[in-house]
């Protein structure tokens, strides 16, 4: 079992064993993975190794929200239930993994005590090393009455998602982190259009809280 394997497996135990017993939860993986197995070659290839770390992310959500459609799950409970474990998967979903994101905000004090500039200092990293170009692909914006303004114009998980017709769980799953990110970091987030439902762009507009 890969390193990626061992962490995603332990993302979905977490989440499951809220709603499933030990066996089921069990079975569940089990299912989940030989899903995976038939949809990882239908993953991008070519991209940097980064990105094909995060496409494996994608992959592994299909599978599970595949697994429980065919054990009788709602779709929208299933939805729910593989966005909880995304958000627990990139540490979101554990008091650890929330206090480290709110200390990286906390520590940005020392670089710019704007709150715009700030976030985009916590950012910065994110778009270097994870969310790389090629394939992602984002236009900075003049940030104006204090609100952090850019769009994303080009995204994988929209592709894949569009690609296999499950824009709803992928808007879920990895959109809907963004909310919960920039609330950590004591923004709102405000989007118009989504690349995953069909618009020409993520448009994100963080807005820090207190401008309210």
């Amino acid at each position: 079992m890969t390193i990626f394997m061992r962490f995603f497996t332990k993302a979905t135990r977490n989440t499951l064993k809220r709603e499933f017993s030990r066996e089921t939860t069990r079975a569940l993986i089990k299912d989940m993975w030989q899903h995976y197995n038939e949809l990882s070659p239908g993953l991008p290839e070519g991209i940097s190794p980064t990105g094909q770390f995060l496409m494996k992310t994608s992959g592994a959500c299909l599978a599970l929200f595949y697994t429980l459609v065919g054990e009788g799950i709602e779709e929208n409970k299933a939805r729910q239930i593989v966005a909880d474990v995304n958000w627990s998967f990139i540490g979101g979903g554990s008091l650890l993994g929330q206090g480290m994101i709110r200390l990286q905000y906390k520590l940005s004090k020392l670089v710019n005590s704007d709150p715009v500039k700030r976030l985009d200092w916590c950012l910065a990293p994110l778009w270097r090393f994870i969310f790389t170009t090629p394939p992602w692909k984002k236009k900075n914006l003049p940030s104006d009455d204090g609100i952090l303004a850019l769009d994303v114009v080009r995204c994988p998980w929209a592709d894949y998602f569009r690609s296999v017709g499950q824009q709803e769980l992928g808007a879920l799953a990895f959109c809907g982190a963004d909310l919960k990110l920039a609330k950590i970091w004591g923004f709102d987030l405000k989007r118009d259009g989504l690349l995953m439902t069909g618009a020409p762009c993520c448009d994100f507009r963080f807005i820090p809280k207190t401008n309210r």
